[in-house]
């Protein structure tokens, strides 16, 4: 049993609640755990069926880095603020073949394709920060400058959640009709919203002039089957080895992890984003009779200084952010 921090009393009721909801055999919830707007979010959860609401409106919302063939110290990031105001704007590249390749229809959600979307959605240019001792990328270059995306599923995923709302308290039951078409569409706004964020990025290299390569791409908000159980993440990257980018906020710096092999233990799953101002990481374990008891395993600092803590992953680069662009405001 760890010692007892900070916890948001609203966010600790929810767990609670969750936890008590059929079929529901645990709750890990991560340092920016929080209530969003539809919901809690920062968790990580395990079922024998399926909970729409527990993944959320925006299906397949996440974060992709990318290099950019630029130099960091050429960015002019007023110029960047200023040529970014065309993401407000629809998307008119064809983009038939990027859609082609994904097993997507051309035109599904083409209005919105290439658009960041509201909230806490941006895109962020970069330049490369510190390293961990001993680790180097060449893939990566320390000279580079690099684009963080953060976006989803745009209005397609708050449609899927009105289609998949559900009259029983208790989830979709497993093989039944409503399950298999609501992991149809689910699915296809995961891809949708991947390609939306590579497409909001070669939208960013063509304003700029530059080309771009992907270095990761990971969800948070979607569900999947694992080990014989449906893990929903909402506001939780999948973690399944390679990197995983951590952002900061307020021009606080990004992080980039690698899980460790504890990963299993926190539903191969790593907060996207910086530590909510309650800082904790719990991890909450139901019994057969579905109650729930929560042990506070966390501490105060940001979400990489706890996952390193815990050893639940290892940070391997900072990034320093240096303009950042929101759908409504651009900020600097």
């Amino acid at each position: 049993m760890g010692q007892r921090f900070r916890f948001d009393p609203e966010a600790e009721r929810q767990v609670y609640e969750v936890s008590n909801l059929k079929g529901v055999s645990s709750v890990i919830a991560f340092p920016n755990i929080r209530i969003a707007k539809s919901g809690l979010a920062g968790v990580a959860i395990e079922s024998d069926r399926i909970y729409p609401g527990l993944v959320g409106e925006d299906v397949g919302c996440g974060m992709s880095l990318f290099m950019l063939d630029l130099q960091a110290r050429k960015v002019d990031s007023q110029l960047f603020l200023s040529r970014m105001r065309k993401l407000r704007e629809p998307w008119i590249a064809d983009a038939s073949r990027m859609m082609e390749e994904a097993g997507l229809p051309a035109e599904l959600h083409r209005a919105a394709l290439g658009t960041l979307g509201g909230g806490d959605h941006f895109c962020e240019i970069q330049s490369f920060g510190t390293a961990a001792d001993g680790w180097s990328l060449p893939t990566l270059p320390r000279d580079t400058a690099y684009l963080l995306v953060h976006s989803g599923s745009r209005s397609l995923g708050a449609t899927i959640a009105s289609l998949a709302r559900h009259p029983s308290p208790d989830g979709l039951e497993p093989g039944s009709d409503d399950e298999v078409s609501y992991l149809a569409i689910h699915d296809v706004a995961v891809r949708w919203a991947s390609i939306n964020r590579k497409a909001i990025a070669l939208r960013v290299a063509s304003l700029m002039g530059v080309e771009l390569h992907l270095a990761c791409d990971v969800p948070h908000n979607l569900v999947e089957r694992r080990e014989g159980k449906w893990l929903h993440r909402k506001g939780t990257a999948r973690a399944e080895g390679g990197v995983v980018p951590v952002a900061g906020f307020r021009n606080s710096p990004s992080y980039l992890v690698t899980p460790s092999a504890r990963i299993g233990d926190f539903g191969h799953s790593l907060p996207p984003s910086a530590a909510s101002r309650y800082q904790t990481v719990d991890q909450l374990d139901s019994g057969q009779d579905g109650k729930g008891h929560l042990e506070l395993t966390g501490g105060a600092g940001s979400s990489v200084a706890e996952i390193q803590r815990f050893d639940v992953a290892t940070p391997l680069a900072s990034f320093r952010p240096l303009a950042t662009f929101k759908e409504y405001a651009a900020q600097r």
